[in-house]
């Protein structure tokens, strides 16, 4: 398979076929092959696929969720009203230590490298179990939402019926995969994307 194509910014970038371009990366950092890296990931632990952008550069990582994230865009007070109320609601803080991610490709890569030198940060997110999330139905990005919280619809069931929006997971530790890894996602995902004129190609991510 051959990825085409896309444009960033109004520049077109080309990017290789995915396990040519992993191969390279492999030869390079000395890292796993692409069938090691899905067997080191393991098959997806969630119900539906999510992904996590980021502004850095990786092949993949094991990480273990910060405990006082401190927002960079939300008001402080703000943050700390919605970490208070989901304790409340659902017995732990997920604003300051939840692991963000989003079944939406495109949003994930809202949030990836802003500049673009080797792969971009989009990850494949595979939670360890036992974990715990929440996400509405009703908000694609809470950071952009100031609506009342009481009347967003939370909840901790019914991810696989989440689209678009926004999920906040709780865990030990989770890995994250480069979508590069996973040419069957593009398959079944990115030309679809690259159909209605979006950024369709998976890359490569950075930890």
């Amino acid at each position: 398979m051959r990825l085409s194509s896309y444009l960033i910014e109004g520049k077109s970038l080309y990017m290789e076929d995915a396990k040519t371009k992993a191969l390279k990366v492999i030869k390079k950092k000395g890292w796993m092959s692409p069938e090691e890296a899905l067997e080191w990931a393991g098959k997806p632990t969630t119900p539906i696929i999510l992904f996590r952008g980021a502004d850095i550069k990786s092949d993949g990582a094991e990480r273990a969720p910060r405990k006082d994230r401190r927002p960079k865009d939300t008001d402080i007070e703000r943050h700390e009203e919605l970490d208070n109320w989901f304790l409340d609601k659902f017995g732990w803080r997920a604003r300051s230590s939840g692991v963000f991610c989003t079944p939406d490709y495109m949003t994930a890569l809202s949030y990836a490298a802003k500049i673009i030198v080797g792969p971009l940060g989009v990850f494949i997110i595979i939670p360890q179990k036992p974990y715990e999330y929440i996400w509405s139905p009703k908000v694609r990005d809470l950071m952009y939402d100031s609506s009342d919280i009481n009347k967003l619809g939370y909840k901790d069931t019914g991810l696989s019926n989440n689209k678009t929006n926004e999920v906040m997971i709780k865990c030990d530790k989770y890995k994250m995969l480069n979508v590069t890894y996973f040419p069957w996602w593009y398959e079944k995902y990115g030309k679809e994307s690259e159909s209605t004129g979006a950024m369709g190609a998976v890359a490569g991510m950075s930890v």
